[in-house]
């Protein structure tokens, strides 16, 4: 066996963050891995910032970002991405919306000038504009034939009654069809502010020279003196609340929504433990619900972590007979949690498999970005991304149960079904 030490691998340098332009935060993570780099351009906004006539706008404009600007038309960018072989993907969420690119590292400037053109020139074409809302119009009424989506659609409508998490992230069809290039222009005016923009760049790059680079694509830009508002605070119920709604179906859907902690607490760190302890392959709800007792054909759970309150699903898809033992039993579970400190095993299981997650994910530059955009952003901070593992640690059987107390009323809980007719 030869006695040769292998070189100690370098530890890579904690991510930097500067403010920029406008108030835009950049935040850099160097890493010379690989010849890639991934830019994740996010705002602060998205649902949480719309309005009954307004749904849907955020997601409208983001589809629109990369069809034409106001120096090119929606082909000459397609084919500038494409020349540099750049992966361009708008997206929009509940609070947030923005872009993500990923291209090779030599073509990180060019990409970075496509990428803010987009995003700060979009053209609005009326024939742009009108070709994607048929599109859209066609995606929102073939949206109910997808049972379990539409039914978890439906649980956010009936958990959160004065907060905007109600409204969908593609809008209704009548908010979609009123539209017009005047409100998109508004819009994006009123949004597309550098005060609510964070900047993440993940990749082998100078940071001197990333940080001159986005000096100069963003000069001009002014902060807008916009602040984020403090929201509406939505109670949990204090009843029960049930909406019913009957297709020809052979399947029922059934999920039950609650509450969850906001982003980046302490017992947003439970309860996530909490929903990996209830979700996927060897989990509760698929042991107990579907191998022991042959209940659905899908049986799972869903957290999304939010800036105000997050929410949580419970879910089955099953023969529609089942549909009431189902509701039943997917209660009994949450009801366990409530009463019964996790075991030991079952706690390390759950960390385990998400700190293995964690791991492979931040193996792709693209995610890397996003997370720590979508950190700094939501309040926890950028630094909230490294420091994941050592807070998934530390989450003890006595939190998840009080996090479970607190947030899963299994007398007052709200539920979504679709049932046959």
């Amino acid at each position: 066996m030869s006695s040769e030490r292998r070189p100690r691998q370098r530890a890579a340098p904690p991510p930097l963050c500067w403010v920029g332009p406008g108030g835009l935060r950049l935040i850099l993570r160097e890493d010379h891995a690989s010849p890639v780099t991934a830019v994740t351009a996010s705002f602060l906004g998205g649902t949480r910032f719309e309005t009954t006539s307004r749904q849907g706008l955020s997601y409208f404009t983001q589809r629109l970002s990369a069809r034409g600007t106001r120096s090119r038309s929606s082909e000459e960018v397609a084919e500038a991405f494409e020349f540099v072989g750049a992966a361009f993907s708008p997206f929009a969420a509940k609070d947030l919306f923005g872009a993500s690119l990923t291209l090779l590292s030599r073509h990180f400037e060019t990409g970075l000038r496509l990428l803010v053109e987009c995003l700060r020139w979009p053209a609005f074409e009326q024939d742009e504009l009108e070709r994607e809302r048929r599109n859209l119009m066609l995606e929102l009424s073939r949206r109910p034939e997808d049972t379990l989506a539409w039914s978890m659609e439906l649980a956010e409508a009936v958990l959160y009654r004065r907060h905007p998490y109600r409204f969908p992230i593609r809008g209704v069809r009548s908010s979609v069809e009123r539209w017009t290039r005047a409100d998109l222009v508004a819009w994006h005016r009123r949004t597309f502010t550098p005060d609510r923009l964070v900047l993440s760049v993940v990749g082998d790059q100078c940071p001197e020279r990333v940080c001159e680079l986005v000096d100069e694509v963003f000069a001009g830009c002014e902060p807008s003196g916009w602040s984020p508002s403090s929201g509406v605070l939505e109670a949990p119920p204090l009843t029960r609340r049930v909406r019913t709604e009957r297709r020809e179906k052979r399947q029922a859907a059934v999920v039950l929504a609650f509450l969850a902690p906001r982003f980046g607490t302490e017992e947003a760190d439970a309860f996530e433990v909490l929903h990996h302890i209830l979700a996927g392959m060897g989990s509760r709800l698929f042991v107990e619900l579907r191998d022991r007792q042959g209940l659905g054909y899908v049986v799972n759970c869903n957290l999304d972590a939010r800036f105000d309150s997050g929410c949580f699903k419970v879910y089955a898809l099953v023969p529609s007979a089942q549909a009431s033992r189902a509701r039943q039993a997917l209660l009994e579970q949450l009801q366990r949690l409530r009463h019964e400190p996790v075991s030991s095993v079952e706690l390390q299981r759950a960390k385990k498999y998400m700190l293995g997650l964690f791991e492979i994910s931040q193996q792709r530059k693209s995610t890397r970005a996003f997370r720590l955009a979508m950190c700094e952003l939501l309040g926890a901070g950028f630094a909230a991304v490294e420091d994941y593992p050592r807070r998934i640690r530390s989450v003890t059987a006595e939190r998840v149960m009080l996090v479970a107390q607190r947030y899963l009323d299994t007398q007052n809980y709200c539920c979504a079904q679709v049932l046959a007719e």
